[in-house]
């Protein structure tokens, strides 16, 4: 959307509106890090070819401060973990109750299309069950009160998956309560299982990137002082 003049086409595929905030918000994000990624990375090559004991300085201090953040960031989340958890649940059951609204062919909100899809692939529906949408007015006056993304018998046909007047679809929502095609489990503790279930993974992919950090500042305050004797020695 920012540089390429054909994004607007990726996004009409999906039915994204460019101008949402979240999608605004998030690109805005990728690019920030994106610079400070690049910024980073020249100083470190610059340094080196240039043999610059200034640039590597830099480069080594950035890397620092980088890796400084991300193990700040991890004892906090390790340290407040309970208040996240919670913090988590409480706006998950806000956005279930009162944000989720079912998805239309021209439904373009950025979080709704995120939460289906999290339903669709943890296999559940709400926050804490089923039953967080029965308060919520988005599901009101309509033939099926609860997202469409709820069933597990879609699939792709000449009938849109997501219609809720597909014969797939009246299945599910007729009996929906006592059905066997329906998830009824919330999404909250089915979020929290996939992540402890992939906690090993995720700290060790953690561990791996803080070990590349301190190779890099390693490396660069190691050359950094090879390129200080032989400017002593010159």
């Amino acid at each position: 959307m920012k540089v390429d003049k054909n994004f607007n086409k990726y996004l009409d595929v999906i039915k994204i509106d460019n101008n949402e905030k979240t999608m605004q918000a998030a690109i805005i994000l990728v690019i920030v890090i994106g610079a400070i990624i690049f910024l980073t990375g020249f100083l470190g090559c610059c340094g080196a070819i240039q043999e610059s004991s200034c640039l590597l300085m830099m480069y080594a201090f950035i890397m620092g401060l980088l890796l400084l953040a991300e193990i700040t960031a991890a004892i906090l989340a390790a340290v407040f973990r309970k208040e996240l958890g919670n913090a988590l649940k409480e706006n998950m059951q806000k956005f279930a109750n009162t944000t989720m609204k079912p998805l239309e062919p021209t439904n373009n909100d950025v979080t709704v299309l995120a939460w289906s899809s999290m339903q669709n692939k943890l296999k559940c529906c709400g926050s804490h069950s089923y039953t967080d949408y029965n308060n919520n007015p988005n599901f009101e006056n309509r033939n099926h009160k609860y997202p469409q993304s709820c069933c597990s018998n879609k699939k792709e046909s000449t009938e849109k998956p997501d219609d809720p007047n597909s014969q797939e679809m009246r299945d599910c929502f007729n009996d929906f309560e006592n059905n066997n095609i329906s998830y009824k489990d919330g999404c909250y503790d089915a979020l929290k299982k996939w992540v402890e279930d992939r906690a090993a993974i995720l700290i060790g992919i953690g561990v791996g990137i803080a070990v590349i950090q301190i190779l890099g500042i390693v490396f660069a305050c190691c050359v950094r002082n090879a390129v200080n004797k032989k400017d002593v020695m010159a």
